[in-house]
């Protein structure tokens, strides 16, 4: 199969993005199954490396530390020279890419790209890129792989790899500006894009107990550069805005409706045991949710917007 994603990649169109094309140097699937307990070297590598999980879970290592663990459908994309290691934690695969960056500017947005990479690394992963990923490993496992199938493979190895290079330049704030720093304005405005962007998501998630991973995969950034953006602007951390607004919403349910029980509200709002649910309540507004008053207007619990939550659970 990786005989026929090399072909692949050689038919691959460069990926342009502002002063910067992005052209495939290397497509592999890891060596079959990597074990439990499997681990590379701490390394580096002279282009931008891709690595994304298919199925398993990988934990990965920078020089700066621990990043997070990768799970299926979960990439990362590492800059030249920053070091890097990989540790397996339950069987998985791999798809790998190298990518080299060429233009003008190629070694200011490496420093910068690599600068973004070491305070917590680009991460990226969505639905559309799980569905080119699979595909593409499809297309190559085909017996029979001419022209058509090469035309194919390459075709969904350039959307797939759009998606990570996006993460990446959007994470190094690069706006293909001769290397040049966006202006403090233009810097402002992205954040605040990107801070509705995540509270859109979490509102629109309320009912569920997601993590502050998923909301940053959605954005296509890292968790670390999403914590940044919430406690510059709300003074705490996404996991904890999270919870926020999903006591904020079970206030909301147990105000307009009198007949509405506690555990239908702990439910409604994704919390499976009703006594932690109680327990995250007290903390954020400082009492229980039995004692919130049914008759109070729906809007007071609009207003009480901050505290100190608990995790979500």
């Amino acid at each position: 199969m990786n005989r026929w994603l090399l072909a692949a990649a050689a038919q691959c169109r460069a990926i342009r993005l502002g002063d910067l094309q992005f052209v495939p140097a290397h497509l592999h699937v890891g060596r079959g199954t990597l074990g439990r307990g499997f681990r590379t070297g701490i390394h580096t590598h002279t282009d931008f490396q891709i690595e994304y999980v298919l199925f398993g879970s990988v934990r990965v290592l920078l020089e700066s530390g621990e990043v997070g663990v990768l799970k299926p459908g979960d990439g990362i994309v590492l800059p030249p020279g920053v070091e890097h290691g990989l540790e397996v934690l339950t069987d998985a695969g791999l798809l790998g890419a190298l990518i080299r960056a060429e233009g003008k500017h190629t070694a200011a947005f490496c420093g910068r790209s690599a600068a973004a990479c070491r305070e917590g690394g680009t991460r990226f992963g969505d639905a559309d890129a799980a569905v080119w990923a699979k595909q593409m490993i499809n297309a190559a496992a085909c017996d029979e792989f001419g022209g058509w199938e090469a035309e194919t493979v390459a075709s969904l190895l350039r959307l797939w790899l759009r998606v990570g290079i996006r993460a990446l330049v959007r994470e190094a704030s690069w706006e293909g500006n001769n290397g040049r720093r966006p202006s403090k304005a233009v810097r402002h405005d992205q954040q605040e894009a990107l801070r509705e962007r995540a509270l859109s998501f979490i509102r629109a998630n309320s009912h569920r107990a997601i993590r502050a991973e998923d909301v940053a995969r959605d954005l296509a950034i890292s968790t670390r550069h999403l914590n940044r953006l919430f406690r510059a602007a709300f003074s705490e951390t996404a996991t904890q805005s999270i919870t926020r607004h999903r006591l904020t919403q079970a206030r909301r349910l147990l105000t307009e409706d009198p007949r509405l029980q506690i555990k239908e509200a702990a439910a409604a709002t994704g919390y499976e045991r009703v006594s932690y649910f109680s327990y995250c309540f007290r903390r954020q507004f400082g009492y229980p949710p039995s004692q919130v008053s049914r008759t109070e207007l729906a809007p007071r619990a609009e207003r009480e917007n901050h505290g100190t939550p608990e995790l979500a659970s």
